[in-house]
């Protein structure tokens, strides 16, 4: 069992897994020195220590925000094999096998779904000139996210591979599909608000914003077009319109 002062030390430390990210191991220095102070305590012998840090010494990588409930699954299965409970030889096909999964899924609902949302919302608080609430969305996010953070490393502690059905039981994918139409509709609103003067009430030109932009989804959805290149072309557009009109 690990001690409180290791389990808060690893916890701490999942902050900082991309501080020493490399080309060729990702975030393989990373996730050592986010695992260093529990496998110390695990393995007080040299040789069980030098061949715990040596399963963790090669590419690893995965999503930062879901990297403490990975930590905390492999700290769980690390103390099932120092008490001779599991095979060391799981530690590594599990290790490779979760990474991926948990990086696809944090890029879905995270990077690809609540950091849009998070800076559309901030850019039209600021365009309305409500700073102070821009500011109060920022501090929530980030008391929401460290209260996420520790809860799911915890629950990785203690549950290991049975916290990925909690996990699956949440059904991020299809939430990122219904928050990413919130997203469109945050979008739709920004182009209104940086709408050049004068155009904020030609409704015909509205409507076809509106129906460009389903179209953009349609075609990112159906036809797997890109989606920068699609919104490079937009900005474009608006910027030409706003210059020449």
């Amino acid at each position: 069992m690990l001690s409180t002062r290791a389990t808060c030390s690893c916890l701490l430390r999942t902050w900082f897994v991309n501080a020493a990210n490399s080309t060729r191991g990702m975030q393989e220095i990373g996730l050592l020195f986010v695992l260093e102070p529990g496998l110390r305590e695990l393995y007080p012998e040299e040789e069980r220590l030098a061949a715990a840090l040596g399963r963790y010494a090669e590419h690893a990588n995965t999503h930062p925000f879901l990297l403490p409930l990975f930590a905390g699954m492999l700290l769980s299965l690390e103390e099932q094999a120092a008490a001779g409970l599991l095979p060391e030889s799981l530690l590594k096909t599990f290790k490779n096998a979760t990474a991926p999964t948990l990086s696809a899924l944090g890029d879905a609902f995270f990077s690809g779904t609540l950091l849009p949302m998070w800076a559309i919302g901030t850019t039209l608080l600021i365009l309305q000139g409500w700073t102070t609430a821009a500011l109060a969305l920022a501090a929530l996010a980030v008391c929401a996210l460290t209260a996420f953070r520790a809860a799911i490393f915890f629950l990785g502690l203690r549950q290991n591979m049975r916290a990925l059905q909690w996990l699956r039981r949440l059904d991020l994918v299809n939430w990122a599909g219904r928050l990413k139409s919130v997203n469109a509709v945050l979008l739709a609103v920004l182009f209104w608000r940086l709408l050049p003067p004068g155009l904020e009430t030609a409704w015909p030109l509205l409507l076809t914003g509106a129906a460009l932009l389903a179209g953009a989804a349609w075609g990112v959805g159906r036809l797997q077009l890109s989606r920068l290149a699609l919104f490079t072309a937009a900005l474009l557009t608006l910027m030409l319109t706003g210059r020449f009109l």
